[in-house]
């Protein structure tokens, strides 16, 4: 989402998010790219300062300065970096859902700029055509530059070069509109939109209904398999899965957390990552020829 600085008559630069990558295993980083440009033909400006904080919601975690930028019609590239803790990267993995990372750079700062264009309406408090003016930014208004991260980016390029964390990738079939595994895979669908929302004790609820919803279940989706052995493997795995997604269907019994359902956004993460795996799986299993 684009943000302009100006000062409400007339506006300066045009700021585009671009990306943001994580730098420093020490001294952990987040640098954020964007795109910063003057508003138009024959204007000249100068960012002097800019300070960012790094906000989700109201939450400030992190902050950084940049300065002395020369913007052009075409476009200057610009980096902020923002040193933060591993604290603050673990909130904003658990405070956002969805499938992408929403963070916003509050900026503030001061700017140097001069419009050589003579087409701008004449006010006594306007600077004439080619007058240099200083301008602050971020004091008057609430001034966000918003990043919208995919969570596959945030992995690959924010979390994995700071050290924070290894990913390996796992690919997860989809089964088809005709197969028999359709409904369990609705049924996930279901339970990502609760992920997204927010409502972690519904995903475990969807994704225990993916697992009840597969032909056979509980206790004899395998039953095709002609190695008993491992069909009682499976069968064992598949109920103890199912009586890990029943922490999502009861409130706590006592604690502090009495009343409540005993799961939070981390644990809805789990439940839906582990039952997409044991779905695509078990369609693998299911179709591979007998042996």
């Amino acid at each position: 989402m684009e943000l302009t600085l100006g000062d409400g008559t007339r506006t300066w630069a045009r700021l585009d998010p671009e990306a943001v990558h994580g730098r420093g295993t020490v001294a952990p980083r987040l640098a954020f790219q964007f795109k910063g440009r003057s508003a138009r033909e024959k204007m000249d400006v100068q960012i002097h300062f800019m300070h960012g904080e790094l906000m989700v919601g109201e939450e400030r975690l992190g902050q950084g300065t940049l300065t002395g930028a020369h913007l052009a019609p075409t476009g200057y590239q610009l980096e902020l970096e923002i040193p933060v803790s591993r604290a603050a990267l673990e909130y904003i993995d658990q405070a956002l859902t969805g499938s992408a990372i929403d963070v916003a750079l509050r900026l503030s700062g001061w700017l140097r700029a001069r419009d050589l264009n003579d087409d701008n309406p004449s006010y006594v408090s306007q600077p004439q055509a080619g007058e240099w003016i200083f301008e602050n930014f971020g004091q008057a208004r609430d001034t966000r530059l918003h990043f919208q991260i995919p969570r596959s980016e945030w992995f690959s390029k924010a979390l994995e070069p700071i050290g924070t964390v290894e990913y390996i990738c796992t690919e997860i079939a989809v089964p088809r509109a005709d197969s028999d595994l359709r409904q369990a895979a609705n049924h996930l669908k279901d339970a990502e939109r609760s992920l997204r929302e927010g409502h972690d004790s519904q995903v475990f609820l969807f994704c225990r209904g993916a697992l009840e919803s597969l032909p056979g279940a509980p206790q004899r989706v395998f039953d095709n398999l002609e190695s008993e052995q491992e069909r009682k493997r499976l069968d064992a795995l598949m109920l103890a899965a199912g009586n890990y997604l029943h922490l999502g269907r009861h409130t706590a019994k006592d604690g502090p957390r009495e009343g409540e359902f005993a799961v939070d956004h981390a644990d809805a993460a789990f439940a839906l990552n582990l039952a997409k795996l044991l779905l695509a799986q078990t369609a693998r299993v299911l179709a591979r020829p007998s042996r």
